[in-house]
């Protein structure tokens, strides 16, 4: 009975967001609690909807919707009881933001920590080095001359590679007759 007020806002969804929000609504029917605050939770669905991010596990949005339930019932209660909700269902809008605002915080966390990204693609995470304790390899100047100076020809290696550029310059392997 209460899902039929969702049906509108479902039915308006782009593909990939129906496929999302049917789960949740399937999710939701499933859910004990659902039973003894089935109006609150189906006119909070119906109003979000829309403007929902679809990012994150519908789990933790059904979380989410029951704290929100739990927290502002007396409001939400207060005003869909209202005359002026009659004329105006427009009116429960601002406690229904207070929701989306929480899904919200929620999807940005998860981008921050790099659990999701922000347009919900998958993310890839290459990390170097595999071994804890080594520490990527950027050197501070003063580590790249002591580097440069350890990797320094000596004369003797000087000589030879100039002998031996001087030989293949000149087109001579190096073989006598």
């Amino acid at each position: 009975m209460h899902r039929r007020l969702v049906e509108p806002a479902l039915q308006a969804l782009d593909e990939e967001r129906a496929v999302y929000f049917y789960d949740l609504i399937g999710r939701v029917e499933r859910d004990a609690r659902t039973n003894d605050v089935a109006n609150l939770v189906y006119l909070t669905l119906r109003e979000s909807i829309p403007i929902l991010p679809p990012l994150v596990e519908a789990e933790d949005v059904i979380e989410e919707l029951f704290k929100f339930i739990a927290k502002y019932r007396i409001d939400l209660e207060h005003r869909i009881h209202s005359p002026r909700f009659v004329v105006d269902p427009t009116f429960l809008r601002p406690m229904i933001m207070l929701f989306v605002k929480e899904i919200s915080d929620l999807v940005w966390k998860r981008v921050e920590t790099g659990e999701i990204s922000a347009d919900g693609a998958e993310i890839w995470r290459m990390e170097w080095p595999y071994e804890e304790d080594q520490e990527f390899p950027y050197l501070s100047p003063e580590e790249e001359d002591a580097l440069e100076d350890e990797q320094a020809e000596t004369p003797e290696e000087k000589e030879l590679l100039d002998r031996l550029t001087a030989l293949v310059g000149k087109g001579n392997t190096g073989k006598t007759d």
